[in-house]
């Protein structure tokens, strides 16, 4: 009799000794093909692994999940901006945590992108 996990990997489509959904820093899996990647580089991940509490060591923060229903409160915002002005030297106004800016991951990257594009040589 087949274990009711191989029959639900079979009745989802996942191939056969694969895992039907697996997290890694880069993103979220589906029997070994790449369903959501992240959209930033490993230091931006790494910080945020840091700074959000719900995300398991090792496994990436979703982009789209606003980061305060991913357990970081209004002095964790202001601790992962530092980290993040810190690791890239560059500086956020201090208006950007209200307009948004820290909302979600993905924000935060797209932000942080801009501002490295904007101090670049």
């Amino acid at each position: 009799m087949a274990s009711s996990s191989s029959s639900f990997r079979r009745d989802l489509g996942c191939p056969a000794g694969k895992a039907a959904l697996r997290f890694s820093a880069r993103g979220i899996h589906w029997g070994g093909e790449s369903i959501l990647t992240v959209p930033w580089d490993d230091t931006f991940g790494k910080l945020l692994r840091e700074h959000v509490p719900y995300a398991e060591s090792g496994t990436a923060v979703h982009p789209d999940v606003p980061l305060v229903d991913q357990g970081v409160d209004s002095a964790g915002l202001l601790r992962l901006m530092m980290a993040i002005e810190n690791a890239y030297a560059i500086e956020f106004a201090m208006d950007q945590l209200h307009e948004g800016v820290f909302r979600t991951a993905r924000s935060a990257w797209t932000a942080t992108a801009a501002i490295r594009a904007q101090t670049s040589p």
